[in-house]
């Protein structure tokens, strides 16, 4: 090990343990979510916990959901007149509020 090498793992660890005591307090200062909701009235932790159900409830219905395809076939009268790349092509041309 190199005398610059060990120089810089001195500083490093220095500067570490004067970042650690200056940010200690903040760290005393830290609650979590249960103490945080523990200091709120009761009528308003009710609502922090229906917000919280609301939220699994919404995230869970995201990743069930099932695509739908009732649309499928519904240009199948359209078929003898374009292709599948012809449909797409005049779909792009499209404006997007028509879309």
């Amino acid at each position: 090990m190199t005398f610059f090498t060990f120089l810089i793992m001195v500083l490093s660890d220095a500067a570490m343990r004067i970042t650690i005591k200056r940010l200690a307090p903040a760290f005393k200062r830290m609650t979590t979510l249960a103490e945080l909701i523990e200091q709120l009235p009761p009528d308003i932790q009710k609502e922090v916990k229906d917000f919280a159900e609301f939220l699994l409830e919404k995230r869970t219905k995201k990743r069930h959901k099932v695509p739908i395809f009732d649309w499928e076939g519904a240009l199948k009268d359209l078929e003898e007149q374009y292709t599948s790349v012809e449909l797409q092509h005049k779909i792009l041309m499209m404006p997007i509020n028509m879309r």
